[in-house]
């Protein structure tokens, strides 16, 4: 941050694969009761072709999601960061 401003847009963990300039930052693994998340090294771009590696799975099953956060677009948005959410949140839609 430089002067109190952020240097990069404030994201959200809980994206749609849908949402602009989303990406995956994870894959999820485990089992329904125990699913865990394995973080990717890098963030990888949302393609057609990524999402159909998810298949006959829904991609939101398999990967994590993430985008820039829609603040006050968003109801869990608090003028700084979102509150917090229960497991199965899911972000606003874009």
């Amino acid at each position: 941050m430089r002067d109190g401003k952020r240097s990069s847009p404030l994201l959200c963990p809980s994206a749609q694969p849908e949402m602009t300039d989303a990406v995956v930052i994870g894959v999820v693994g485990g089992d329904a009761e125990t699913p865990q998340l394995r973080p990717l090294e890098r963030p990888l771009p949302v393609t057609p072709e990524l999402l159909a590696l998810a298949e006959p799975a829904a991609p939101t099953e398999v990967f994590r999601f993430s985008a820039p956060c829609l603040t006050a677009g968003c109801r869990h948005f608090t003028g700084r960061t979102a509150t917090s959410r229960p497991r199965s949140f899911k972000c606003c839609p874009p």
